[in-house]
């Protein structure tokens, strides 16, 4: 027997088309997806139908950075974590390395996989570290892992602050065919700062962080890209002037008729205002931006970005 889904607004990212149409669904298998198909047999044939009016039906959304086990399982696990992501819409999460400890070894890398085909109903895939420990000093072992089950290596929330060591990270990575993920943020213009250099940082009397901070490592890390030509992304961009390099940059790129930075790029945007309630339970570890960034820029935001990512929640009590 049959099930449809009418009147749905479909999205349809493969084909770039958005539309109002309905999905047959036989045995848990789509068979049929477009404008008034369920009408093709017999309403009798249907076991349900969904009228799904205002409603959107799309394909499984991706969480790029989620942070589960190991460590502060009282907090969340690798179960309840994406028992919330599938409540949500979301069928696949890429797991930040940051746990404790952290992800930086094969043994675990084999613990999070082994847990998450055992716990999760979703897809799961790990990322590593770019350093040991998250130092910023010693490169892991970027072919062992990869060949473990690793998809990217990336410090989390924190950035590898040494042009040399980026350097011989970016060439091995452009070697081995490894994707790294870099949080851009200068520790010398960032420190003892917590939110956006701006009005609500002067209203609310904290040291605020200037954007050339972030602008300042992506500058040196698309530099280093046109050296070694790796499987680069940056990720919680949140700067206006940091997009106008990457657009500078992969303009660039196109007059030397080279897609492969254009192709492998990706960016992904943060932005977090409710800092202005002075409310410790919204602060996050990130360079806090406020929503004119979204304003400004979102003419910039098509063929810049390709990953957008807005978060607004409130963290839990404790974290």
């Amino acid at each position: 027997m049959k099930e449809a889904y009418i009147n749905a607004k479909i999205l349809d990212p493969e084909k770039n088309k958005e539309f109002i149409g309905d999905i047959v669904i036989e045995k848990d298998k789509i068979i049929d997806i477009g404008p008034n198909v369920y009408k093709k047999d017999k309403p009798k044939s249907y076991i349900n139908i969904h009228d799904c009016k205002n409603l959107f039906i799309s394909p499984g959304l991706l969480d790029m950075r989620v942070s589960l086990e190991p460590g502060s399982e009282h907090k969340e696990s690798i179960k309840s974590g994406c028992n919330a992501a599938f409540a949500g819409g979301i069928t696949t999460v890429v797991c930040l390395p940051n746990t404790d400890p952290v992800i930086d070894n094969v043994s675990m890398v084999d613990f999070v996989v082994r847990r998450g085909r055992d716990k999760s109903n979703i897809n799961i895939f790990p990322s590593a570290t770019l350093t040991r420990n998250m130092d910023g000093k010693l490169m892991t072992e970027f072919g062992l892992l990869s060949k473990r089950g690793i998809i990217g290596f990336t410090d989390a929330t924190k950035t590898v602050q040494n042009s040399e060591i980026m350097s011989r990270i970016m060439n091995y990575a452009f070697e081995l065919d490894v994707l790294i993920m870099q949080h851009p943020e200068d520790y010398e213009l960032s420190k003892n700062r917590c939110i956006n250099e701006g009005e609500i940082s002067t209203r609310l009397g904290l040291q605020g962080i200037p954007y050339i901070a972030e602008k300042i490592i992506v500058e040196r890390d698309l530099s280093l890209l046109e050296e070694y030509p790796c499987r680069y992304h940056i990720s919680q961009l949140s700067s206006a002037k940091s997009i106008e390099v990457i657009k500078k940059y992969k303009n660039n790129i196109k007059e030397q008729e080279n897609p492969i930075f254009d192709q492998l790029i990706n960016y992904a945007i943060k932005y977090f205002n409710d800092v202005v309630l002075f409310e410790q339970n919204f602060v996050m570890d990130d360079n806090i931006k406020i929503k004119q960034f979204i304003e400004n820029t979102s003419k910039e935001l098509n063929g810049s970005i390709e990953v957008k990512k807005f978060v607004r929640f409130k963290v839990g009590e404790g974290i």
